[in-house]
């Protein structure tokens, strides 16, 4: 495999040819996500990238599927704090057709009333539900209590009130203010050689405007000393749904890739230290883990894991303490070259 980045028309191109894949992965990220929804209309990122497939000019919400499932292919999208994308792999021989109607929904979205609607009564649908997922409700505190009164707290999908108050002209603002061509990177994975990859960046912004729109910067959330706790009580439950950790690192930080390595040594894998402590050697939760999610300007570090209730408090204590211990004494050699096959 080759990996190459370059620009193209404007656009930034990360490109990785794998002639033995047998298939083309795309991936087109605008760098504008949930940290750019205005204050009192937070989730529209995310309704503005889940109304992207939902017809363009030239094609309605039917069509835009029909004529992606026709070819076998795929095509999906996602919001995340700092980015939207479009996200689809399709055979090398139908990429041009896939391409063309990838182009036509990042140039010409209608964003029609009637599907932007359908589409927010589902978000408000799952929002409603939030309450009743604990393992959801769980991460969504967890954010909002570390990250109080900072962006990062702001929930992607938004609240009942802000996604409520959200329309279709508003999908369309967002998708007419961020995405433009300074805005976009394109990856391009799989059976496709250089030459391919330019032409297919050239084909997905063709009608893409050109220039960029101000990424979005944020201030430093104010240190907090020591442990704080916050709890959702939900009586009647047997079980807890635990999540603790702390803001992290950076996408350019040199200690990323590092750092990855060693959250997947810790409690990244099925057979890590923390998933050995916690669920075979005492048995206190099915399931546990960490993860390390970087943005921009800062990322975050957290461990989850679901306990009995009479478990919780001695399970969140070991944890700390195996944390403690990870980063005062390090990893075992073992444990890192497991880690490192592993990814």
């Amino acid at each position: 495999m080759t990996v190459a980045m370059r620009s193209v028309d404007g656009v930034r191109l990360v490109h990785a040819e794998d002639p033995d894949l047998g298939y083309v992965v795309v991936e087109v990220v605008v760098e504008a996500g949930a940290l750019l929804d205005p204050p009192g209309k937070e989730g529209l990122a995310s309704l503005a990238a889940s109304t992207l497939l939902r017809g363009t000019r030239r094609r309605s919400h039917q069509q835009v599927m029909d004529d992606v499932n026709d070819l076998g292919a795929g095509l999906d999208t996602t919001a995340q704090k700092e980015t939207i994308a479009v996200v689809g792999d399709v055979m090398p021989r139908y990429l041009r057709e896939w391409s063309d109607v990838v182009a036509d929904v990042l140039a010409n979205p209608a964003f029609p009333a009637d599907e932007v609607e359908r589409e927010r009564a589902l978000v408000l649908e799952d929002l409603r539900n939030l309450r009743d997922d604990d393992g959801e409700l769980a991460g969504h505190f967890f954010n909002r209590f570390l990250y109080r009164g900072h962006p990062l707290g702001r929930p992607t999908d938004g609240s009942l009130a802000s996604v409520a108050r959200l329309k279709a002209a508003d999908c369309r603002a967002f998708h007419r203010a961020h995405v433009r061509r300074g805005n976009l990177i394109v990856l391009a994975a799989g059976a496709i050689d250089a030459a391919g990859a330019d032409a297919l960046v050239r084909r997905l912004v063709a009608g893409v405007p050109e220039g960029a729109t101000p990424r979005a910067t944020m201030p430093v959330p104010p240190r907090a000393e020591g442990l704080r706790a916050l709890i959702v009580d939900k009586p009647g439950r047997t079980q807890s749904q635990v999540v603790l950790g702390h803001p992290s690192i950076a996408w350019r930080d040199p200690d990323l890739f590092p750092l990855l390595v060693g959250n997947t040594a810790f409690g990244g894998t099925f057979t890590s230290r923390l998933v050995r402590e916690i669920r075979e050697e005492r048995g206190w939760s099915y399931g546990a883990g960490t993860g390390i999610t970087a943005g921009r300007q800062m990322g975050t570090f957290s461990a989850r894991f679901f306990p009995a209730t009479r478990d919780t408090v001695p399970a969140i204590a070991l944890t700390l303490d195996l944390m403690e211990r990870a980063a005062r004494d390090g990893l075992d050699a073992d444990e890192v070259e497991f880690a490192k096959d592993a990814l």
